[in-house]
């Protein structure tokens, strides 16, 4: 399967670092991530990284646009597909357990009414 804007995340004793190949990288020091939360599952996951309201967030020095954003539940996030990477999207939410950023869940679908 080849995927024309792969995303990649790395998880250092600074922060998370986000970015794809055509974007800046963002990095978020762990102080100021708010929450992870994962949504779907398998190869379709994607992982919402929420960082605090106000959050200093350093982009990488170099020519390229910033990375895609997202408004959940009124918090700006960056979503990452999270299905393609080794261990799967539990590994990634579990380092991110381990290094103390909650995991939230994401709400239930509503049923409307016929």
């Amino acid at each position: 399967m080849l995927m024309r804007n792969p995303h990649w995340v790395r998880l250092s004793a600074a922060g998370v670092e986000i970015g794809t190949s055509y974007t800046r990288a963002v990095l978020i020091p762990w102080s100021d991530v708010e929450s992870a939360t994962v949504r779907g599952r398998s190869v379709l996951a994607n992982l919402d990284i929420a960082p605090r309201p106000g959050a200093m967030i350093s982009l990488q020095d170099a020519k390229g646009r910033l990375p895609l954003t997202r408004m959940r539940s009124g918090r700006l996030c960056y979503p990452v597909g999270a299905g393609l990477f080794p261990g799967g999207p539990g590994a990634v939410t579990a380092a991110l357990r381990a290094r103390g950023v909650p995991e939230a869940r994401p709400p239930a679908p509503k049923v409307g009414s016929r």
